[in-house]
């Protein structure tokens, strides 16, 4: 092998090796660790379909759902989000269902009151409904 192959098969493997990519953090397989991940990740859709679909107790079941809609209505009245005209209405239907899944939540209850006075206060109708699952 010349000097120069030599060389460059060096070059190309030291390049190899101290390269990195990022790793993608496997997706936990129980079902409280799953949410959380999606939940971290900002994925509320996949969050709330592994909540639904949790093989645990109601109860248990009902927490999850509760933490997905609750943590999803509170990511969604970020102004960051977009048009608050159509963020709005879709943080509100998921802080209701996250009351309906836990009455004793204050968060939940404070945050759904200060949607409701702001659409009061713009003299706007308030939206209805509440998220599913």
């Amino acid at each position: 092998m010349n000097y120069r192959l030599s060389l460059f098969v060096v070059a190309a493997l030291l390049v190899g090796a101290c390269s990195t990519t990022p790793e993608t953090p496997a997706i936990p397989t129980g079902a409280a660790d799953r949410v959380a991940y999606f939940i971290q990740q900002d994925l509320y859709d996949e969050a709330l379909t592994a909540a639904a679909q949790a093989d645990t107790t109601e109860a248990a079941r009902a927490e999850l759902l509760f933490a997905a809609h609750y943590t999803y209505g509170m990511y969604l009245m970020n102004p960051e989000q977009g048009n608050m005209r159509e963020v709005m209405p879709r943080a509100l239907r998921h802080l209701r269902r996250a009351l309906e899944l836990n009455p004793n939540s204050a968060e939940a209850k404070a945050n759904i009151e200060l949607i409701e006075g702001i659409y009061t206060q713009m003299g706007r109708e308030i939206p209805e409904g509440s998220a599913q699952p």
